[in-house]
């Protein structure tokens, strides 16, 4: 390991990628220069055939044992993954241009900056892990088979201007492109400016598989286990073309882009807690074969919504359920606490475009889903099925200035076994002229407050709205009903 060590610091040396601050001056020292190491003047081709594993992690092992500004560095501990995890926060490992194969897992060591060239310049493959106070730009990440996950107790990492590819592997582990949660908690993880590939795996008809692009498993199924906190992604596009050039459709995913589940008390039907804080901010889905996104909640033990909140904002999610399976939702909220859906656009789904409902029979509460487009007449490639398209479960949520556009599909909108909800400022352009729509449907209602908006129709005359079940205590008022 000696040699190995002096023969990777001459080279560094002579190629000048090794750093390490420079003199300073008695009165007034400069603050001392980050060390930084180029994988390869460890060994590294980039070439793709040649495996890179070992020179990434030689790379890893000099800025964990140089320090910062020590002139000349010590020799580096005998066990390079053990040099890996001592690295100082600080550090940083450069990834220059070329393609890096790595065949066994590589771990990002606390602290450690990763820095490549470019996320279609630098390419680290292989199976990948990062722990806490991270830092990783501009380079490409993961291999087929593989997930780019957390370690345990991971927290406050940045992915910043990354490339994700991945997922079809094996179980949790290894099925999902990006996955968080597998091998522990996780707090304060954000992707910024980042692309996430469609997964590289087939799904199966029943999609048991998982093969999600993003994947956020808390496994609540221990008082142990994992748990999920203040993740956020923000101006990332999920569902961009993975390369293959066998299957018909290259973007989306094969199942769902982003999904958090909580896994249930074995036998119980409950879960120890949730996951909590999301923040999905201006991204771009494309259209997966499933959900763009699944917000998924498990009751506790006494009952309650553990899960939460969960905010999504000013993105673009262009439909769900493309192959017309089931789950083919744009958005799916089973029914985490503290959501608030605002400035988004949404494409059609096959099921329902968004859909508001139960988890293990207990309603939700509190929605406010404000100022978003359904632009559902954008032919996105999926035939909508015979659900609503918007479908609002529960109690309490705020539905407000909204416009949904439609030229297909079955029920608008529908308030469905809800107290206590309003319905206001919202605008229904249907296109259709075949026949009178109904502009909204509300079934087993109480207390709710419908006012203000306005339901335009192509048809000849007004749009109505449709009753089923018991409704009591509702207040109609200030809606306008329009056709040409």
């Amino acid at each position: 390991m000696t040699i190995l060590w002096k023969a990777c610091l001459a080279c560094a040396l002579l190629t000048g990628f090794y750093t390490v601050a420079g003199s300073a001056a008695p009165s007034a020292p400069p603050p001392k220069a980050l060390p930084t190491v180029d994988v390869r003047a460890c060994g590294a081709k980039g070439v793709g055939t040649h495996d890179g594993t070992a020179a990434i992690r030689r790379a890893m092992s000099a800025v964990a044992s140089i320090g910062v500004g020590t002139t000349p560095p010590p020799t580096p501990a005998a066990d390079p993954v053990a040099a890996i995890n001592a690295a100082k926060a600080g550090d940083t490992v450069t990834v220059a241009a070329g393609t890096f194969a790595g065949s066994t897992r590589i771990t990002i060591p606390d602290g450690v900056t990763v820095q490549g060239a470019g996320m279609d310049s630098s390419w680290l493959q292989g199976d990948i892990t990062y722990g806490s106070n991270c830092t990783v730009r501009d380079i490409k990440l993961g291999t087929a088979g593989y997930s780019v996950q957390n370690r345990a107790n991971a927290s406050s990492t940045l992915f910043e201007r990354c490339r994700f590819r991945g997922g079809g592997g094996s179980g949790d582990a290894r099925n999902c492109v990006v996955r968080l949660g597998t091998y522990g908690s996780c707090d304060h993880i954000t992707f910024k400016d980042c692309l996430v590939e469609r997964n590289l795996g087939d799904e199966d008809s029943s999609y048991s598989q998982g093969y999600n692009n993003i994947g956020c498993l808390e496994n609540g199924a221990t008082a142990s286990g994992s748990h999920l906190d203040s993740i956020t992604f923000i101006g990332c596009h999920i569902g961009v073309s993975n390369g293959r050039t066998d299957i018909p459709r290259n973007i989306g995913c094969p199942r769902m882009s982003m999904e958090f589940y909580t896994a249930e008390i074995p036998g119980v039907n409950r879960a120890y807690h949730g996951w909590s804080n999301v923040e999905v901010i201006d991204c771009v889905f494309e259209a997966s074969d499933m959900c763009c996104i699944d917000l998924a909640d498990t009751l506790d033990a006494s009952g309650q919504h553990i899960s939460g909140p969960a905010l999504i904002r000013g993105c673009t999610l262009k439909g769900g359920g493309y192959d017309g399976k089931y789950w083919g939702y744009t958005i799916c909220c089973e029914a985490p606490k503290g959501v608030v859906i605002e400035n988004n656009t949404f494409y059609r789904a096959h099921d329902n475009t968004l859909t508001v409902e139960e988890s293990q029979g207990v309603e939700t509460s509190g929605y406010v889903i404000r100022n978003n487009v359904f632009a559902l007449d954008v032919d996105n490639g999926i035939t909508p099925g015979t659900y609503s398209m918007v479908l609002l479960r529960g109690s309490n949520h705020v539905f407000t200035g909204n416009t949904i556009t439609t030229n297909s599909g079955s029920t608008v909108l529908e308030l469905q076994y809800s107290s206590n909800s309003t319905i206001s400022g919202n605008t229904l352009n249907e296109l259709r002229s075949s026949n009178t729509p109904a502009a909204m449907q509300i079934s087993h209602v109480t207390g709710a407050t419908i006012s203000g908006n306005t339901f335009r129709t192509a048809a000849t005359t007004d749009p109505v709205i449709h009753y089923s079940g018991t409704n009591s205590n509702n207040t109609l008022s200030g809606n306008v009903f329009l056709h040409n």
